[in-house]
């Protein structure tokens, strides 16, 4: 894979698959911004791949809009959006004992966060030519692998019909 000038943000950044993101990308060229709740891990995180620090709460709009906005300025465009950032909390609690408050902390960080991440990071992805792009992680059996599928592989599928409703022979 190869990310040479291309600036991807990696929400979530700092620790476990967000840091493995980080450096994937970094290794395949990629300007890398971390962006993450945890600034002490996230600027070391950074720091260790020649990458600049964002802090995010992905939880409050206020604050993913002005990480999305300082990125804006600094870079002018974003390449790619790496939506990493999530917790797992109750997850071997019984239903009938998971209290409402974990359950909406959970979808905060997880759903929210995701939809106000990828919310913020469009403008910023339409300058670049981009929106439309994917990307995710995968445990491979032995270790984790970045995806990315882009526009480009999905144009031919396009080209065969992409009206809604509309039948595709194979």
């Amino acid at each position: 894979m190869n990310l040479r000038d291309k600036i991807v943000v990696i929400v979530g950044g700092a620790t476990g698959i967000g840091k493995a993101t980080v450096e994937i990308c970094a290794r395949a060229g990629a300007a890398v911004i971390v962006a993450d709740l945890n600034e002490v891990e996230g600027h070391a995180t950074a720091s260790a791949v020649g990458g600049a620090f964002f802090p995010i709460n992905v939880a409050d709009e206020s604050s993913v809009a002005a990480a999305f906005t300082d990125i804006a300025a600094q870079y002018g465009r974003l390449d790619a959006l790496i939506q990493t950032a999530g917790i797992l909390r109750g997850a071997f609690v019984p239903l009938e004992e998971f209290d409402l408050a974990t359950f909406e902390s959970v979808v905060d960080v997880n759903l929210i966060g995701s939809f106000l991440c990828a919310k913020h990071a469009v403008p910023l992805l339409k300058k670049a030519g981009r929106g439309r792009d994917c990307a995710g992680v995968v445990w491979r059996g032995d270790r984790w692998q970045l995806f990315v599928r882009l526009r480009r592989q999905q144009r031919g599928r396009e080209r065969a019909g992409h009206h809604a409703g509309q039948q595709v022979s194979r």
